[in-house]
């Protein structure tokens, strides 16, 4: 049997293991071939994939007492991690001026194997996550930390977090009220 999901990201062992006895009671041996080029007898063994890829396991059992065997096949997808990258159209500006609006676009990359990728953006305001590839926001002044995450169909993930400084005049003025003449 594989576990209840046997979607994966590069890196995370799987346990494999079959039941022990036929319907009559009879010990089984069993060989496994991950078809990533090796195959190992036992039970209840951690296997890792080194790349990723569609895999069709297939283990084949014996019945120890009369030499009867058989085999049964189930398909593991290994996912690599993307690599979370995006840019804004306000990168390279020296100065952000309140309120600024910025434009997101997701770079993100990953292998054929990990595709599609959704995003969710952090825009550091307590508020919920916003989905999507291309949002918009608009900051007050003030220092704002970016994290996009982009997570693939086999929720294997990475992020990155930019900083924006938005800065804006403040100022504050004074009058005299006691000395006011028409046409002052």
């Amino acid at each position: 049997t594989l576990p209840a999901s046997p979607n994966v990201c590069l890196g995370t062992p799987i346990i494999f293991s079959a039941s022990d006895f036929t319907t009559q009671g009879s010990s089984l041996s069993y060989n496994w071939d991950y078809k990533d080029g090796i195959t190992e007898p036992g039970n209840g063994l951690s296997h890792t994939f080194a790349s990723p890829g569609t895999y069709i396991v297939k283990v084949y059992y014996t019945e120890v007492a009369t030499g009867c065997n058989d085999s049964t096949i189930n398909t593991v997808t290994v996912q690599d991690y993307p690599h979370a990258g995006y840019f804004t159209d306000v990168d390279g500006l020296t100065v952000l001026c309140n309120p600024q609006i910025i434009n997101f676009t997701d770079t993100s990359t990953v292998g054929a194997y990990s595709m599609p990728l959704t995003q969710t953006w952090d825009f550091g305001n307590g508020g919920s996550l916003i989905p999507g590839a291309t949002p918009t926001y608009v900051f007050s002044k003030g220092t704002h930390s970016v994290k996009m995450t982009s997570i693939t169909t086999n929720g294997c993930t990475d992020d990155t977090t930019k900083t924006f400084v938005v800065v804006g005049p403040a100022g504050d003025f004074d009058m005299d009220t006691t000395n006011i003449c028409k046409g002052d």
